[in-house]
């Protein structure tokens, strides 16, 4: 069930090919709300630019409620929308969107991260207590040069999620 092919011979192609239409694999195929959504999201990066966070946020709400399932089951798009609320600052809204994906509590709150814990060693700390994530973020973040390579690493990170956590524990 995971690719779905016509062949000449196969039971079924009549009803497949019946308008002409070629199946294509599953796993490959680009859905019309993936191109809207990396709009969206390109949209708020852009809002952020032009020091307006707070409907940057409105729009990343939009995009997390209305296309929960995609970022979802998308890696990338999940790593997108992460980079752009941590952009917009909007950290209540990517706490509740990695809970919602994958059950991992995250909390992400502003401030002096503890130098040993800091990665990269000022800008941002992590800590976990009683089941929960936290990371805190020096507002330099903002202003550093670094900030986008920084944040899009750190969203790819957080977008892994409980995969990566499997993968270590299988190693």
């Amino acid at each position: 069930m995971q690719q779905l092919f016509t062949g000449a011979g196969d039971a079924g192609t009549e009803l497949l090919d019946r308008d002409g239409l070629t199946a294509v694999p599953l796993a490959e195929r680009e859905y019309p709300d993936d191109r809207l959504i990396r709009r969206q999201l390109d949209e708020a990066r852009t809002l952020v630019g032009n020091d307006d966070s707070r409907a940057a946020r409105i729009l990343c709400a939009e995009v997390v409620f209305d296309q929960m399932l995609r970022l979802a089951g998308n890696r990338e798009l999940r790593s997108r929308a992460i980079a752009t609320l941590i952009h917009a600052r909007g950290f209540q809204l990517l706490s509740r969107l990695l809970l919602a994906v994958d059950g991992r509590r995250v909390r992400v709150l502003l401030g002096t991260p503890a130098s040993e814990t800091a990665s990269p060693p000022h800008l941002i700390g992590r800590s976990e207590a009683q089941g929960v994530t936290t990371f805190t973020v020096s507002e330099r973040l903002y202003s550093d040069p670094s900030r986008d390579t920084v944040i899009d690493r750190w969203s790819a990170e957080l977008a892994l999620g409980r995969e990566r956590t499997a993968a270590a524990a299988a190693a």
